[in-house]
Protein backbone atom coordinates (compact mmCIF):
# COMPACT_ATOMS: atom_id res chain seq x y z
CA UNK A 1 0.00 0.00 0.00
CA UNK A 2 2.74 2.92 1.23
CA UNK A 3 4.79 1.67 -2.34
CA UNK A 4 1.44 2.37 -4.42
CA UNK A 5 0.85 5.84 -2.65
CA UNK A 6 4.75 6.95 -2.77
CA UNK A 7 4.23 5.83 -6.93
CA UNK A 8 1.37 7.58 -7.20
CA UNK A 9 3.06 10.86 -5.35
CA UNK A 10 5.96 10.21 -7.38
CA UNK A 11 3.53 10.51 -10.57
CA UNK A 12 1.95 13.44 -8.83
CA UNK A 13 5.46 15.52 -9.15
CA UNK A 14 6.48 14.32 -12.23
CA UNK A 15 2.78 15.54 -14.01
CA UNK A 16 4.09 18.90 -12.15
CA UNK A 17 7.37 19.07 -13.48
CA UNK A 18 6.23 18.42 -17.04
CA UNK A 19 3.52 21.10 -16.75
CA UNK A 20 6.09 23.50 -15.47
CA UNK A 21 8.70 22.66 -18.07
CA UNK A 22 5.94 23.05 -20.81
CA UNK A 23 4.61 26.58 -19.60
CA UNK A 24 7.83 28.36 -18.56
CA UNK A 25 9.87 27.67 -22.09
CA UNK A 26 11.18 30.08 -24.01
CA UNK A 27 8.89 29.04 -27.00
CA UNK A 28 5.25 27.69 -27.38
CA UNK A 29 6.48 25.38 -30.04
CA UNK A 30 6.76 21.49 -29.28
CA UNK A 31 7.90 20.47 -32.50
CA UNK A 32 11.72 21.97 -31.66
CA UNK A 33 12.10 19.84 -28.79
CA UNK A 34 15.17 16.93 -29.96
CA UNK A 35 13.35 14.14 -27.59
CA UNK A 36 9.88 15.10 -28.92
CA UNK A 37 8.46 12.88 -32.09
CA UNK A 38 8.45 14.80 -35.00
CA UNK A 39 5.10 14.22 -36.17
CA UNK A 40 3.56 14.59 -32.57
CA UNK A 41 5.32 18.14 -31.67
CA UNK A 42 3.84 19.20 -35.27
CA UNK A 43 0.43 18.03 -34.20
CA UNK A 44 0.59 19.52 -30.72
CA UNK A 45 1.52 22.86 -32.50
CA UNK A 46 -0.95 22.78 -34.82
CA UNK A 47 -3.81 22.11 -31.95
CA UNK A 48 -2.75 24.22 -28.95
CA UNK A 49 -6.12 23.72 -27.24
CA UNK A 50 -5.81 20.43 -27.00
CA UNK A 51 -2.28 20.17 -25.77
CA UNK A 52 -3.59 22.55 -22.82
CA UNK A 53 -7.23 20.03 -22.05
CA UNK A 54 -4.77 17.21 -22.20
CA UNK A 55 -1.79 18.15 -19.69
CA UNK A 56 -4.41 19.97 -17.29
CA UNK A 57 -6.56 16.44 -17.60
CA UNK A 58 -3.85 14.23 -16.59
CA UNK A 59 -2.29 16.61 -13.80
CA UNK A 60 -5.75 16.80 -12.16
CA UNK A 61 -6.34 13.59 -12.74
CA UNK A 62 -3.36 12.64 -10.55
CA UNK A 63 -4.29 15.39 -7.80
CA UNK A 64 -8.17 14.10 -7.28
CA UNK A 65 -6.76 10.21 -7.21
CA UNK A 66 -4.24 11.00 -4.49
CA UNK A 67 -5.24 11.27 -0.91
CA UNK A 68 -3.52 14.20 0.90
CA UNK A 69 -6.07 13.84 3.98
CA UNK A 70 -3.29 12.13 6.39
CA UNK A 71 -0.91 14.71 5.60
CA UNK A 72 -3.39 17.50 6.21
CA UNK A 73 -4.88 16.26 9.70
CA UNK A 74 -1.30 15.73 10.89
CA UNK A 75 -0.48 19.22 10.73
CA UNK A 76 -0.67 21.49 13.47
CA UNK A 77 -1.59 24.32 11.31
CA UNK A 78 -4.85 25.37 11.13
CA UNK A 79 -4.51 27.06 7.94
CA UNK A 80 -2.93 23.71 6.46
CA UNK A 81 -6.09 21.89 7.81
CA UNK A 82 -8.49 23.76 6.15
CA UNK A 83 -7.43 22.19 2.79
CA UNK A 84 -8.28 18.55 3.76
CA UNK A 85 -10.68 17.11 1.07
CA UNK A 86 -13.93 17.51 1.36
CA UNK A 87 -16.62 14.79 0.11
CA UNK A 88 -16.44 15.73 -3.61
CA UNK A 89 -12.53 17.39 -3.50
CA UNK A 90 -14.18 20.76 -4.40
CA UNK A 91 -11.38 22.75 -2.51
CA UNK A 92 -9.01 20.70 -4.51
CA UNK A 93 -10.84 21.60 -7.64
CA UNK A 94 -10.92 25.26 -6.87
CA UNK A 95 -7.36 25.00 -6.21
CA UNK A 96 -6.24 23.71 -9.23
CA UNK A 97 -8.65 26.13 -11.51
CA UNK A 98 -6.72 28.64 -9.84
CA UNK A 99 -3.45 27.14 -10.56
CA UNK A 100 -3.78 26.97 -13.87
CA UNK A 101 -4.61 30.48 -14.56
CA UNK A 102 -1.55 31.34 -12.40
CA UNK A 103 0.47 29.56 -14.32
CA UNK A 104 -0.58 31.42 -17.46
CA UNK A 105 -0.23 34.66 -15.75
CA UNK A 106 3.58 33.72 -14.90
CA UNK A 107 4.01 33.27 -18.95
CA UNK A 108 4.37 37.44 -18.83
CA UNK A 109 7.37 37.45 -17.35
CA UNK A 110 8.86 35.54 -20.20
CA UNK A 111 10.00 37.66 -23.41
CA UNK A 112 8.42 35.10 -26.22
CA UNK A 113 5.40 34.19 -24.44
CA UNK A 114 2.06 35.45 -23.89
CA UNK A 115 -1.22 35.21 -21.79
CA UNK A 116 -4.02 33.51 -23.51
CA UNK A 117 -7.63 33.20 -22.36
CA UNK A 118 -8.04 30.08 -24.69
CA UNK A 119 -5.27 28.25 -23.00
CA UNK A 120 -6.67 29.06 -19.33
CA UNK A 121 -10.69 28.02 -20.77
CA UNK A 122 -8.72 25.05 -22.42
CA UNK A 123 -6.75 24.32 -18.80
CA UNK A 124 -9.93 24.71 -17.10
CA UNK A 125 -11.74 22.74 -19.27
CA UNK A 126 -9.03 20.03 -18.63
CA UNK A 127 -9.66 20.25 -15.28
CA UNK A 128 -13.40 20.16 -14.84
CA UNK A 129 -13.19 16.93 -17.77
CA UNK A 130 -11.29 14.82 -14.79
CA UNK A 131 -13.39 15.70 -11.98
CA UNK A 132 -16.18 14.87 -13.61
CA UNK A 133 -14.95 11.43 -14.52
CA UNK A 134 -13.96 11.14 -10.82
CA UNK A 135 -17.54 12.33 -9.53
CA UNK A 136 -19.46 9.69 -11.87
CA UNK A 137 -17.19 6.97 -10.50
CA UNK A 138 -16.72 8.14 -6.75
CA UNK A 139 -21.07 8.61 -6.92
CA UNK A 140 -21.52 5.04 -8.73
CA UNK A 141 -18.82 3.24 -6.36
CA UNK A 142 -20.84 5.07 -3.40
CA UNK A 143 -24.41 3.93 -4.83
CA UNK A 144 -23.07 0.37 -4.84
CA UNK A 145 -21.59 0.54 -1.39
CA UNK A 146 -24.84 2.01 0.00
CA UNK A 147 -27.01 -1.01 -2.16
CA UNK A 148 -24.95 -3.83 -0.75
CA UNK A 149 -25.31 -2.13 3.12
CA UNK A 150 -28.85 -2.06 2.32
CA UNK A 151 -29.34 -5.41 1.20
CA UNK A 152 -27.56 -7.01 3.85
CA UNK A 153 -29.70 -5.32 6.54
CA UNK A 154 -32.94 -6.41 4.99
CA UNK A 155 -36.02 -7.96 6.87
CA UNK A 156 -35.88 -11.57 6.39
CA UNK A 157 -39.18 -12.67 5.47
CA UNK A 158 -39.63 -15.94 7.74
CA UNK A 159 -42.46 -17.06 5.41
CA UNK A 160 -40.52 -17.63 2.92
CA UNK A 161 -37.84 -20.14 4.64
CA UNK A 162 -38.14 -23.18 4.49
CA UNK A 163 -37.80 -25.39 7.49
CA UNK A 164 -36.59 -29.06 7.37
Amino acid sequence: MKGTKAISALGFVLLFAVILFFTFRQSANVSNLSWMPQRWGLWLDDHDEFRHFIGFAAFAAAAFLLNFDSVFNRSRSKFVRKFRSSRNRTGRLGALLVMVYTLELGQLVLPNRDFDWLDVVNGWGGVLFAWSIWFACKSRHRRQRRRSHESRHEPINVSTVRFR
